[in-house]
């Protein structure tokens, strides 16, 4: 399997996911053959059960190269459109993971991943994956559990300019994978963020617990450290060819106070290119 977080996401979205313009699907970390030998692509809509003003739907192409056996790169962009396709925007990503542990059992991968959006937002991320797998190879089931620590920043510029400009988050994840037949595998993540201070994510805050807004930092300096609404994931992955594999998700945000619930799907594919070595 390759890597699907990034956290998209890491979904990223996703991950889900581990900077919020991250777009991945529920996966393990898995790093690449040496050489440039992987291109993702992901689309989606977020929001689904919300007003319109709050949904968006999504594109985002990632790609990854082996620098050496067990270490490896990816660059990658998002699109992003709001639910009546008024307007847009964009971010790009990068980053490095490698695996210091890798066992028939255990596997421990490392991240650091930072992305930036427009105009002047910024966020990285060290994060880890820990793996428990009860057969090589992802063969048949295994536990996951993802921690990334966000350090998110905020260009003092309008309309962000009098407010709090830099924070840092706390983003677990915990899954479970279950290889039902060669080649298709079933994932369910759970995940959830503390935002120990500051903003609460990239390029937004919250007032009062009534979600995003582009004010809000007294009432966050006031609430300090608070968790997000868990979200849980249901992936489905298939390789369709050696070098093929399909993804799809569907993510439930549960309801946070009053807030209702929503939901996101993604589906995409990665292509593993003939490695160069």
């Amino acid at each position: 399997m390759s890597m699907r977080l990034l956290l998209s996401f890491l979904v990223l979205g996703s991950l889900t996911q581990l900077a919020p313009g991250q777009v991945s699907a529920a996966d393990t970390v898995e790093t690449w053959a040496v050489g440039p030998t992987d291109a993702e692509f992901h689309f989606g809509s977020r929001g689904l059960g919300l007003d319109s003003t709050e949904r968006n739907v999504f594109g985002a192409a990632q790609f990854g190269y082996g620098i050496i056996p067990r270490f490896s790169a990816y660059v990658g962009t998002v699109l992003e459109g709001n639910g009546d396709m008024a307007s847009g925007g964009s971010n790009m990503f990068l980053g490095v993971f490698g695996t210091p542990l890798d066992t028939d059992h255990v596997d421990l991968d490392l991240l650091l991943h930072a992305e930036t959006t427009h105009p002047s937002d910024f966020a990285v991320s060290p994060a880890l994956e820990l793996n428990l797998d009860l057969e090589p190879d992802l063969a048949l089931a295994g536990l996951y559990l993802r921690a990334g620590l966000p350090i998110l920043a905020r260009g003092a510029t309008p309309p962000h300019a009098d407010t709090n400009t830099s924070g840092v988050d706390l983003q677990v994840t915990a899954g479970v994978y279950w290889t039902v037949a060669p080649s298709h595998q079933i994932l369910l993540e759970v995940e959830n963020c503390v935002h120990l201070d500051g903003v609460d994510s990239l390029g937004t805050q919250e007032a009062d617990g009534k979600g995003p807004t582009r004010g809000g930092a007294s009432a966050a300096a006031e609430e300090g450290r608070r968790w997000d609404a868990p979200a849980v994931a249901v992936g489905y992955n298939v390789t369709v060819h050696p070098s093929i594999e399909i993804l799809s998700e569907i993510r439930w945000t549960t309801p946070k106070d009053a807030e209702p619930s929503s939901y996101e799907v993604l589906c995409g594919f990665i292509a593993t290119l003939p490695s160069s070595r």
